[in-house]
């Protein structure tokens, strides 16, 4: 019998370093998993602050075993208008996955010796943190989009889906740098890391690979720019896209599991890792409740700006725009009253007000890692 602090549920990055980041801090924690990221997966590239990066780099992880091989700072886009337009942006590096999950598992096997229990997700009973050859304190869920402790789901119908395709970066010419495009029926992204270039669709684009192209060709042909036929590219991964939430309910759930986010509109991934460091500070109710209310604020405004973006759109009049936004809108919620969370010296603090002081006199510390 396994018996620790922490039950983290899934093995996807934020999972991890939330395991990580418990033991770190001197505690116990096991991942419950039904599979482990390999080296075959599909490949991807996602998009993140250059904070993150320094985060992962502080957790023992190379930023060249993840693809990263430079900062990023500009944008480029067709979504107010029908011309790409290049535009700053903060910086970002581009990161490849499934090479982010291994290395962050080798962290975690490896110089931390943290176990692994892999089996069916089982929502536990009555609240009790307790599974086949474990038992935990405090559970934590970080299964995804699956979000198996959630009591329900709220995803937009008809859904939206997400498809990625991607090739070595040394059989193309395009330029690694985050281009997106708006689209009649979703919008098109493309992306490069240091060995992989990605391309991913989003909405309610449907059809064979052939199909998909001449549908982005028809609206954002230079988008496909240096890319091969996107036949000839290989198929990533694939699944529920848009924003889904599961609200702010009984349990402890982080990233994708409480809100997955829009990546119009957010950087979901390290929002994910910075609910992961919070959540592993926690250690009472008092600390769950700062942190569900920090969720709550989080979401508000991630809702707000996801429906500011969709307002620009030069498609948003589309039949599948129209659709998304009510969804979205259905999705405000009042601006949480109680203080919400914030990460200090190891331990969950009430947050305050910008230009206010801390109780002990101490200056404001900013949320986000």
């Amino acid at each position: 019998m396994h018996d620790v602090d922490v039950a983290v549920l899934g093995a996807g990055p934020v999972g991890l370093i939330a395991a990580l980041q418990v033991v770190r801090c001197g505690r116990t924690a096991i991942i419950v998993t039904r599979r482990l990221p390999r080296a075959d997966d599909p490949p991807r590239t996602d998009a993140v602050p250059a904070g993150l990066v320094a985060l992962l780099l502080e957790l023992g992880i190379d930023p060249r075993r993840i693809g990263v091989d430079r900062l990023y700072d500009v944008r480029v886009a067709t979504w107010e208008s029908a011309a790409p337009t290049a535009s700053p942006a903060a910086k970002t590096a581009h990161v490849e996955r499934p090479a982010l999950e291994l290395a962050l598992l080798d962290r975690l096997t490896g110089a931390h010796r943290v176990p692994i229990v892999l089996a069916p997700f089982r929502p536990p009973a009555d609240g009790r943190a307790a599974g086949d050859g474990w038992r935990a304190r405090i559970l934590i869920d970080a299964t995804g989009r699956a979000a198996v402790t959630a009591p329900h789901r709220q995803r937009p119908a008809p859904p939206w889906v997400g498809r990625t395709y991607w090739t070595p970066r040394r059989t193309c010419t395009a330029d690694p740098a985050f281009a997106i495009a708006a689209l009649p029926e979703g919008y098109a992204y493309r992306l490069g890391a240091a060995s992989i270039m990605s391309l991913g669709i989003v909405g309610r684009l449907a059809g064979a690979a052939e199909t998909v192209e001449r549908q982005v060709r028809a609206h954002a042909p230079w988008l496909l720019e240096g890319l091969p036929p996107l036949a000839g590219m290989r198929p990533g991964a694939a699944g529920p896209a848009g924003l889904q939430s599961t609200g702010i309910g009984p349990g402890l759930r982080i990233g994708d599991a409480a809100l997955a986010r829009d990546a119009l509109s957010s950087q979901g991934l390290a929002t994910g890792a910075s609910e992961a460091m919070l959540a592993a500070a926690v250690r009472d109710d008092d600390d769950l409740e700062l942190l569900r209310a920090r969720q709550r604020e989080q979401r508000q405004a991630h809702v707000a700006a996801l429906l500011r973006t969709i307002d620009r759109c030069v498609w948003r009049a589309s039949p599948s725009w129209s659709d998304y936004r009510a969804f979205v809108a259905r999705q405000n919620d009042e601006r949480p009253r109680s203080p919400t969370g914030a990460l200090r010296g190891g331990r969950i603090e009430a947050a305050v007000a910008p230009g206010e002081q801390r109780r002990d006199g101490g200056p404001t510390a900013d949320m986000q890692r």
